[in-house]
């Protein structure tokens, strides 16, 4: 009970846990995950202990989940899981049993026309029917972002906010709406950031929390009145990751230019695809074997020792998510998920 009394009675201030990445691998009867989270506060001194969580974990089509039971303590927390299927997303929380500082909304999106999620301080919007329900999670953080690690254009971020999405649907079907309000003061979300010209303002876009920040290229940005530190912006597509409102005089249009992978990567694009992929990698590749998510094998297709290629999924004319695993001779170098439309 100390840690609890600690971190609720004694001390004001909310926790907030983000999971930062989701890794799979292969066993010889289904997969092991490992799950990064990340602690973050607001308002309170110090990052709370032995918190018991709800942690899901769903393939990357959301039709195979399970919950798992996890305690969470400091800023970092490892969690290991053996699943019957391949994990790709996860994310805490899902009954509120905790009071954090985040709250998200899940939907499934089927109907084209706008699905306005309040408690998510999110609009998104179909642009046309679907064939079958598509899954949508969206989380609204309460807290920082992590900093800019390459700012050269002076971006002030928000101290107060961002945004999680994540789910299996298509973002060229999918937009949404963010509204921003500077206009009350006393500890509101965006007064840090809304001055006396919002066309300063801007929407920075990361998929994964191990990706730099940068300009969003899909959005306009409808300030409205010029005075009244209130507008809204407008994504024309809507991917899976993390989106945060920032300000600066310069727009950062660039992140540093990229690096060779690293040592024992493979890096598949563009993704989602019709089916024909390209591929980059730090060490020669000689084959890739393609899996179902259920681990079921496929095909396999010679890749000729090469470091970069292409490559089609000649068998998988369904659309649907799979497992490529590849290889330098006998071992495997990464096992990567990819979308099919």
């Amino acid at each position: 009970m100390h840690d609890f009394f600690e971190a609720w009675i004694f001390h004001g201030g909310y926790s907030d846990f983000v999971v930062d990445s989701v890794k799979s691998n292969f066993l010889t009867q289904g997969f092991h995950a490992t799950i990064y989270i990340r602690q973050k506060l607001r308002g309170a001194p110090a990052f709370h202990q032995n918190v018991p969580l709800q942690l899901v974990v769903a393939d990357p089509t959301f039709s195979q989940r399970d919950t798992l039971n996890i305690t969470a303590s400091g800023e970092y927390t490892t969690i290991e899981a053996d699943l019957p299927f391949w994990a790709e997303m996860a994310y805490i929380n899902p009954n509120y049993l905790l009071h954090l500082a985040s709250v998200h909304q899940d939907t499934l999106l089927s109907n084209a026309g706008d699905y306005i999620l309040d408690k998510a301080k999110m609009t998104v919007s179909l642009n046309q029917q679907l064939a079958a329900p598509v899954f949508l999670h969206v989380a609204h953080h309460w807290t920082a972002p992590d900093t800019l690690r390459y700012n050269p254009w002076g971006a002030q971020l928000s101290a107060s906010r961002f945004w999680e999405v994540k789910g299996n649907f298509n973002p060229l079907y999918t937009g949404a709406q963010l509204r921003y309000d500077g206009s009350a003061t006393g500890n509101y979300l965006d007064e840090d950031l809304v001055a006396a010209d919002e066309q300063d303002m801007l929407l920075l876009y990361r998929e994964t929390a191990a990706d730099e920040w940068k300009k969003y290229d899909f959005y306009t940005l409808n300030g409205g009145s010029s005075s009244d530190k209130k507008g809204t912006f407008n994504l024309t597509q809507l991917f899976s990751g993390q989106y945060c409102f920032a300000k600066s005089d310069t727009a950062p249009t660039a992140v540093p230019a990229a690096t060779a992978p690293a040592a024992g990567s493979v890096q598949v694009f563009p993704n989602p695809s019709t089916g024909l992929f390209r591929f980059e990698s730090s060490a020669p590749l000689d084959k890739v074997v393609v899996f179902s998510v259920n681990g079921e094998y496929l095909e396999e297709q010679a890749l000729s020792h090469n470091r970069q290629g292409s490559f089609e999924l000649k068998r998988q004319t369904a659309g649907g998510i799979y497992l490529l695993r590849f290889y330098k001779g006998q071992q495997e170098v990464q096992t990567l998920s990819v979308r099919v439309w």
